[in-house]
């Protein structure tokens, strides 16, 4: 059972040639799969948290005079001790699942062993085998220990194949031995291996004996699980489930354990329909037969509210998790299952938009965390990674920037350079420099984070394919857009791969491949994209999931730019009273929606209609992410832009101002969103004829796109645009030209002959060949 804490959405700009930045013009990336990575579109997810474990492990490796006390307290060898560890570097453990996993692995082991030293077989070769298996194990072995196991249930075949009389018996022997050698396999990781000797063990049982088959089938499915086979695994745990169900009492908690594993699996293959009824009665019996307050009933608790939290049934989600916690603190106290809880609540309420009520959360978390397992532990660092992704969150990147490195370097001295839980740090860092406009900062951390994961997780891994999928976004924020569709054509078959073509994480690669075509100005590729999503989620999330709102506002945004405006109203309006319903009114996606449905408005011309949504928008961003949020900058820059198409220039001049303010002080004076709002205000200031003003503000602008973005940038094309119109409305003729022609080969070559901006850097170009020619017939001869 996993604790997992998720990400938060974040926007792509979009900019129109010679109007000023409506840069809200958004199309929100939803987040892979189940990854501790930045997610699609730079955001952050935190990792998966563990609910069990008393958090005594610092490392793959404690100290010397740790070792005693570590195998004393979980009576294990130190010889087996070591080997754990030594498993555990080599199977790439996540570095929050250490302290749960070391736990698992000497429960096993323990277990294993009492079940060796109870072996009474009729053979008493076999039962020397089993007692050298045994010993092995005491020795840290366990090849020899496996060989052993092995060889004594084929010489229990052979007995029961000679002696049918007594075959019954030794044929459960042999599935006990083979089991035995499923458990040494789940002890060391070795999760497929596992599942086959666990399969072996089912097919060995005689029968009228299904209830012992039921069990070695729950434990097939649980290694397949682990091992990420989700189809097989699925199919071993249905017909455990069928003969327990078949054969227990309704109530019987060993039902309730396979209805709980089932509907974990059905959850991550994002079968929400088949999931909620079995978390549902998994929970009810033990509630009835275990009791409220138990552990196990709180895992439940918290698996059900996990389900809900995913469909987008936020007001489901928090009583259960609620109900968990106070699980937790009474049964366990400020220890670090309590922290994991804490988390997982405060994710919920960061999905919301609460992040006044998540981050006491996560600093309580972090607290028990430090103080429990000590500032270098990854649990720790997960607990500073997850604080720093709500700082990103509020825009509050000089916060979140020294937590990110802190969780880096935790992990690089804990678990070492190469491990996957460093790539997600490396990842997660690379995302804020790319919010923060950093992209040289960015792409050498997710170059070396997709080498590593590339290495240790496989390259069709899901965290791989994230992975690709945030280096082709950084990619085509710097116009590299032939890279940034490769990476995404690489991405999206592992994800249909491994969680299949309806799965809501296939949809978020698709919007991510779809949104490229539409900033590209390719709308008859993008279109079928974006249909495909919708439909997707729908079917799977439901048409009131906010990710189905997204989809929809994704659409509208198609229509939109495709001058489809009675097409895109409808959308804009369904995805917002979506989004009321299932986020509140005031939560930062609706103002997102808000906002391009005021842009819609404005492009109409209806300024009555899109003045009060900009405001709305603006309200909310303020409330909730604070007055110097870049969001709320972005709100600022289009009603400013409204003001500037009534002719209000008084009134539009303090708003640009202002959020030229916010974005030099939050993003820094050479970030791109900071040359956008200088682009406008000097837009605005050309509108006016005061070009002396203009000049120096376009030539910035200018400046930082060549810089940032390259010299090849359609952003940087337009700013050269908007400079050759000021040469243009100054009579510049050669120098305008110049430009002109510059920016016509940089969005030809970038974007297209037939994109929208290529199309109006040609009219330009033929205005100013009309204006000269003008010009010179009006010369006297």
């Amino acid at each position: 059972m996993q604790w997992v804490f998720n990400g938060i959405s974040v926007g792509l700009v979009v900019f129109l040639l010679n109007q000023f930045v409506p840069w809200s013009r958004i199309i929100p990336w939803s987040k892979p799969p189940k990854t501790n990575t930045i997610s699609i579109g730079g955001n952050v997810t935190a990792e998966k948290q563990a609910n069990i474990g008393s958090g005594t492990i610092d490392n793959y490796g404690p100290s010397l005079e740790r070792y005693d006390k570590l195998a004393a307290e979980l009576g294990v060898t130190q010889a087996a001790l070591k080997y754990f560890f030594k498993t555990m570097k080599q199977q790439y453990v996540p570095p929050e699942k250490l302290d749960h996993t070391l736990r698992e692995m000497a429960v096993r082991y323990k277990v294993l062993q009492e079940k060796l030293a109870q072996t009474d077989s009729d053979d008493s070769e076999v039962n020397v085998l089993m007692a050298k298996a045994k010993q092995g194990l005491d020795l840290g072995d366990f090849a020899m220990a496996e060989k052993l196991l092995y060889q004594a249930g084929n010489l229990t075949l052979t007995e029961a194949k000679r002696h049918q009389g007594i075959a019954a018996k030794q044929y459960l022997s042999a599935a006990a031995a083979r089991a035995a050698a499923g458990n040494l396999k789940m002890t060391l990781l070795a999760y497929a291996a596992a599942a086959d000797y666990y399969r072996q063990a089912a097919e060995l049982v005689p029968s009228g004996l299904e209830l012992v088959k039921a069990d070695y089938l729950n434990q097939q499915g649980t290694a397949l699980y682990r091992a990420g086979k989700y189809t097989e695994a699925e199919a071993s745990q249905r017909a455990s489930l069928d003969i327990r169900e078949r054969l227990l009492r309704p109530d019987d908690p060993n039902i309730a354990e396979s209805q709980n594993n089932l509907a974990v699996l059905y959850r991550e293959e994002g079968k929400y329909d088949k999931s909620e009824p079995l978390f549902q009665r998994a929970l009810e019996i033990r509630e009835k037969v275990l009791g409220p307050d138990r552990p196990d009933t709180a895992a439940t608790l918290n698996n059900l509210a996990e389900l809900y939290q995913a469909q987008g049934k936020y007001g489901q989600a928090e009583p259960l998790y609620h109900r968990s916690l106070r699980v937790m603190e009474t049964t366990r106290g400020d220890r670090p299952e309590t922290a994991a809880t804490l988390n997982n609540l405060a994710e919920l309420y960061q999905a919301q938009g609460k992040y006044g009520q998540a981050e006491p959360l996560l600093q309580r978390a972090l607290k028990i965390r430090a103080e429990v397992l000590g500032p270098d532990h990854p649990d720790t660092a997960n607990s500073l990674n997850n604080l720093a992704a709500l700082y990103q969150a509020q825009g509050k990147y000089a916060q979140a920037e020294p937590l990110y490195q802190r969780a880096l370097q935790i992990r690089e001295k804990v678990l070492g350079p190469e491990h996957p839980g460093t790539a997600a740090s490396l990842n997660n860092l690379a995302g804020l420099h790319y919010a923060q406009g950093k992209y040289g900062q960015a792409e050498p951390l997710y170059q070396r984070a997709l080498k590593i994961r590339e290495k240790g997780l496989g390259p069709e891994h899901p965290d791989t394919a994230a992975t690709l999928n945030n280096l082709a976004l950084l990619y085509w924020a710097q116009g590299k857009y032939d890279q940034a569709e490769f990476l995404y054509r690489r991405a999206l078959p592992i994800v249909e791969k491994a969680l299949g073509s309806d799965h809501p994480d296939t949809a978020a690669t698709l919007n991510n491949l779809a949104a490229l075509y539409w900033a590209q100005g390719k709308y008859d590729l993008a279109g079928p994209l974006f249909q495909r999503v919708l439909k997707i989620r729908e079917k799977v999330l439901g048409s009131d999931h906010p990710d189905t709102a997204m989809a929809r506002n994704n659409l509208a945004e198609l229509y939109y730019a495709n001058g489809e405006y009675d097409r895109a109203e409808p959308l804009y309006l369904q995805a917002l009273q979506i989004k009321e319903k299932a986020l509140g009114p005031e939560h930062p996606s609706l103002a997102m929606t808000l906002n391009n449905l005021a842009e819609l408005y404005r492009a109409q011309g209806k300024y009555d209609r899109a003045k009060p949504l900009y405001q709305r928008a603006f309200q909310i961003r303020v409330k909730v992410q604070g007055p110097d949020h870049p969001d709320t900058a972005t709100t600022l820059n289009n009603l400013a832009e409204l003001y500037q198409d009534q002719g209000k220039y008084d009134q539009a001049e303090p708003l640009y101002q202002r959020a030229l303010q916010i974005g030099e002080k939050v993003l820094g004076p050479d970030h791109p969103d900071t040359a956008k709002t200088l682009n406008n205000l000097a837009n605005l200031y050309l509108a006016q004829g005061k070009n002396d003003k203009a000049e120096p503000l376009f030539q910035r602008a200018l400046k930082i796109r060549e810089k940032i973005l390259g010299p090849s940038h359609p952003d940087t094309a337009r700013t050269i645009n908007n400079l050759a119109e000021l040469y243009l409305a100054q009579s510049k003729y050669k120098q305008a030209e110049l430009l002109f022609n510059q920016a016509l080969k940089i969005v030809e070559q970038v974007l297209g002959p037939e994109h929208p901006l290529t199309s109006k850097v040609r009219k330009n170009l033929a205005k100013l060949q009309a204006s000269r020619s003008k010009a010179t017939k009006a010369q006297p001869n």
